[in-house]
Protein backbone atom coordinates (compact mmCIF):
# COMPACT_ATOMS: atom_id res chain seq x y z
CA UNK A 1 0.00 0.00 0.00
CA UNK A 2 2.77 2.08 0.61
CA UNK A 3 4.05 2.22 -3.05
CA UNK A 4 0.37 2.66 -3.87
CA UNK A 5 0.37 5.67 -2.11
CA UNK A 6 3.99 7.40 -3.16
CA UNK A 7 2.28 6.62 -6.76
CA UNK A 8 -0.67 8.44 -5.86
CA UNK A 9 0.65 11.32 -4.75
CA UNK A 10 3.84 11.83 -7.34
CA UNK A 11 1.04 11.71 -10.03
CA UNK A 12 -1.27 14.35 -8.33
CA UNK A 13 1.63 16.45 -7.30
CA UNK A 14 3.30 16.25 -10.91
CA UNK A 15 -0.25 16.49 -12.41
CA UNK A 16 0.40 13.63 -14.36
CA UNK A 17 -1.91 12.18 -17.15
CA UNK A 18 -1.41 8.85 -16.31
CA UNK A 19 -4.33 6.01 -15.29
CA UNK A 20 -3.88 4.43 -11.82
CA UNK A 21 -6.04 1.44 -11.58
CA UNK A 22 -8.60 1.24 -8.25
CA UNK A 23 -9.48 -2.15 -6.95
CA UNK A 24 -10.09 -1.35 -3.13
CA UNK A 25 -11.78 1.06 -0.94
CA UNK A 26 -8.24 2.40 0.34
CA UNK A 27 -7.02 3.04 -3.18
CA UNK A 28 -10.30 5.26 -4.08
CA UNK A 29 -9.64 7.31 -0.13
CA UNK A 30 -6.37 8.01 -1.19
CA UNK A 31 -7.25 9.08 -4.93
CA UNK A 32 -10.33 11.25 -3.66
CA UNK A 33 -8.12 12.46 -1.28
CA UNK A 34 -5.47 13.74 -3.85
CA UNK A 35 -8.36 15.17 -6.14
CA UNK A 36 -9.81 16.73 -3.45
CA UNK A 37 -6.52 18.20 -2.30
CA UNK A 38 -5.21 19.12 -5.77
CA UNK A 39 -8.30 21.08 -6.53
CA UNK A 40 -8.52 24.83 -7.55
CA UNK A 41 -11.92 25.90 -7.58
CA UNK A 42 -14.37 23.28 -8.61
CA UNK A 43 -14.81 19.44 -7.87
CA UNK A 44 -18.04 17.52 -8.74
CA UNK A 45 -18.87 14.14 -7.19
CA UNK A 46 -21.84 11.82 -8.92
CA UNK A 47 -22.21 9.22 -6.02
CA UNK A 48 -25.23 6.86 -6.29
CA UNK A 49 -25.20 6.26 -2.63
CA UNK A 50 -22.87 9.05 -1.34
CA UNK A 51 -21.26 6.39 1.51
CA UNK A 52 -21.41 8.43 4.87
CA UNK A 53 -18.07 6.39 5.88
CA UNK A 54 -16.09 7.15 3.21
CA UNK A 55 -17.05 10.90 2.87
CA UNK A 56 -16.73 11.10 6.51
CA UNK A 57 -13.42 10.12 6.37
CA UNK A 58 -12.83 12.95 4.04
CA UNK A 59 -14.44 15.42 5.58
CA UNK A 60 -11.11 17.21 6.69
CA UNK A 61 -10.31 17.69 2.56
CA UNK A 62 -13.92 18.85 1.69
CA UNK A 63 -13.66 21.33 4.46
CA UNK A 64 -10.19 22.89 3.29
CA UNK A 65 -11.69 23.02 -0.45
CA UNK A 66 -14.13 24.54 0.51
CA UNK A 67 -12.33 27.39 2.41
CA UNK A 68 -10.46 28.32 -0.49
CA UNK A 69 -11.86 31.25 -1.59
CA UNK A 70 -14.53 31.31 -4.56
CA UNK A 71 -14.48 26.89 -4.22
CA UNK A 72 -17.98 25.01 -5.01
CA UNK A 73 -18.50 21.70 -4.72
CA UNK A 74 -21.26 20.36 -6.58
CA UNK A 75 -23.35 16.39 -5.64
CA UNK A 76 -25.33 14.42 -7.65
CA UNK A 77 -26.82 11.38 -5.75
CA UNK A 78 -29.57 9.28 -5.67
CA UNK A 79 -30.86 10.19 -1.88
CA UNK A 80 -29.80 12.71 1.06
CA UNK A 81 -28.12 11.21 4.62
CA UNK A 82 -27.10 12.86 7.53
CA UNK A 83 -23.67 13.70 6.07
CA UNK A 84 -24.84 15.65 3.05
CA UNK A 85 -27.15 17.59 5.65
CA UNK A 86 -24.28 18.26 7.82
CA UNK A 87 -22.31 19.63 4.78
CA UNK A 88 -25.27 21.71 3.40
CA UNK A 89 -25.74 23.40 6.99
CA UNK A 90 -21.98 23.79 7.36
CA UNK A 91 -20.65 25.37 3.60
CA UNK A 92 -24.17 26.74 2.68
CA UNK A 93 -23.38 29.09 -0.70
CA UNK A 94 -20.56 26.50 -1.32
CA UNK A 95 -22.02 23.65 -1.65
CA UNK A 96 -24.38 22.32 -4.30
CA UNK A 97 -26.42 18.70 -3.71
CA UNK A 98 -28.86 17.34 -6.28
CA UNK A 99 -30.76 14.58 -5.91
CA UNK A 100 -31.84 12.29 -8.78
CA UNK A 101 -33.89 9.09 -9.37
CA UNK A 102 -31.54 5.96 -9.63
CA UNK A 103 -32.88 5.44 -12.64
CA UNK A 104 -31.31 8.63 -14.31
CA UNK A 105 -27.91 7.70 -13.25
CA UNK A 106 -25.78 7.07 -15.73
CA UNK A 107 -23.99 3.30 -16.78
CA UNK A 108 -20.82 1.94 -18.19
CA UNK A 109 -21.74 1.02 -21.35
CA UNK A 110 -19.75 -2.40 -21.09
CA UNK A 111 -20.73 -3.64 -17.87
CA UNK A 112 -24.56 -1.80 -17.88
CA UNK A 113 -23.16 -1.14 -13.58
CA UNK A 114 -24.41 2.81 -12.41
CA UNK A 115 -21.34 4.62 -12.69
CA UNK A 116 -19.73 6.87 -9.96
CA UNK A 117 -17.26 9.73 -10.43
CA UNK A 118 -15.55 12.41 -8.98
CA UNK A 119 -13.90 15.02 -11.47
CA UNK A 120 -12.26 18.57 -10.88
CA UNK A 121 -11.18 21.47 -12.52
CA UNK A 122 -7.93 21.28 -12.83
CA UNK A 123 -8.10 17.95 -15.28
CA UNK A 124 -8.62 15.20 -12.61
CA UNK A 125 -10.95 12.41 -11.88
CA UNK A 126 -11.59 9.42 -10.86
CA UNK A 127 -14.28 6.66 -12.62
CA UNK A 128 -16.02 3.90 -10.91
CA UNK A 129 -17.54 1.55 -13.34
CA UNK A 130 -18.29 -1.18 -10.52
CA UNK A 131 -19.12 -0.57 -6.65
CA UNK A 132 -21.26 -4.21 -6.64
CA UNK A 133 -18.59 -5.92 -4.13
CA UNK A 134 -17.94 -2.58 -2.13
CA UNK A 135 -18.96 -4.18 1.51
CA UNK A 136 -16.21 -6.22 0.31
CA UNK A 137 -14.27 -3.55 0.16
CA UNK A 138 -14.23 -3.81 -3.33
CA UNK A 139 -14.16 -1.58 -6.30
CA UNK A 140 -13.16 -1.13 -10.11
CA UNK A 141 -12.10 1.92 -11.48
CA UNK A 142 -8.99 3.65 -12.40
CA UNK A 143 -7.99 7.80 -11.95
CA UNK A 144 -5.91 10.43 -13.52
CA UNK A 145 -4.23 13.42 -12.26
CA UNK A 146 -4.52 15.63 -15.66
CA UNK A 147 -6.53 14.42 -18.28
CA UNK A 148 -8.36 17.34 -20.65
CA UNK A 149 -10.42 15.54 -23.06
CA UNK A 150 -11.94 13.14 -20.32
CA UNK A 151 -12.27 15.29 -17.50
CA UNK A 152 -13.91 17.30 -19.81
CA UNK A 153 -16.46 14.73 -20.78
CA UNK A 154 -17.27 13.76 -17.36
CA UNK A 155 -17.63 17.66 -16.62
CA UNK A 156 -19.96 18.27 -19.57
CA UNK A 157 -22.00 14.37 -18.82
CA UNK A 158 -22.37 15.90 -15.15
CA UNK A 159 -23.87 19.57 -16.31
CA UNK A 160 -26.10 17.44 -18.47
CA UNK A 161 -27.55 15.38 -16.00
CA UNK A 162 -28.41 18.50 -13.88
CA UNK A 163 -30.24 20.00 -16.33
CA UNK A 164 -32.69 16.86 -15.65
CA UNK A 165 -32.98 17.91 -12.38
Amino acid sequence: MKNYERIVKEAARKRLDKRIPNSTLMHAYLLVKELINNADKEVRILSSKFNEGFYTSLFNEIKNFLSKKDSKLYIITTKENKLLNELKNFFKDKIHIHIISKDKMPKDIKRGKIVNYIVTDTNGYRYEYDDSDIEYGIVEGFANFNNEKEAKYLIKNFKELLKEV
